[in-house]
């Protein structure tokens, strides 16, 4: 079967577009997307993709779209699919800032028949309405985390790290559980 493209609309999450997430070897461009409604979900089921929802600390449920960062060479010996997706405003300019969690996004992404099954590939996303990203500060951090020790308050009450292996909590035995 050919490569097959769709488009659905929805608020970004978690959004890595700009550099790829590293995870366990693999580089990827991803973005999660909470999809603004029925038509959505229905255009997931029909592209056939492998993905399964998740929700966020709201209870919103999303799915995860992603893009090797890095190409692939395919059994013709062709390249394809490495790479950052191409982000752009809705006049097709091109939109060089972070997205912050909850902008309304329209995500392009392509399926192509895989050895596990529908795969899909991130291809493009169009900003229609940025909630700019705002990084959490230093002084946000540490009021976050006032009273918790942290190795970086060089405090001499804060805790040490030895070698030795602390006393079992509620004389729960430090032993692998064994298998059924």
């Amino acid at each position: 079967m050919a490569t097959k493209y769709f488009s659905i609309r929805g608020q970004s999450l978690w959004a890595k577009l700009k550099e790829p997430d590293e995870f366990n070897g693999t580089r990827k461009y991803k973005i999660g997307v909470i999809p603004d409604g029925p038509e959505d979900w229905n255009t997931i089921k029909e592209s056939g993709i492998k993905v399964r929802s998740k929700k966020d600390e709201k209870g919103a449920e999303y799915i995860t779209l992603n893009r090797p960062a890095d190409a692939k060479v395919g059994a013709d010996g062709n390249m394809f699919g490495g790479g950052k997706p191409l982000v752009i405003h809705p006049d097709k300019s091109e939109f060089d800032r972070l997205l912050g969690n909850g902008s309304k996004v329209e995500v392009v992404f392509c399926t192509y028949d895989g050895k596990m099954g529908k795969g899909h590939r991130l291809e493009t996303i169009i900003v229609h309405e940025l909630v700019p990203y705002e990084r959490p500060d230093d002084d946000d951090m540490e009021r976050n985390f006032k009273g918790i020790p942290l190795p970086s308050n060089n405090s001499a009450d804060a805790p040490v790290v030895t070698d030795e292996v602390a006393a079992p909590v509620n004389n729960v035995p430090l032993e692998p559980k064994k298998p059924f």
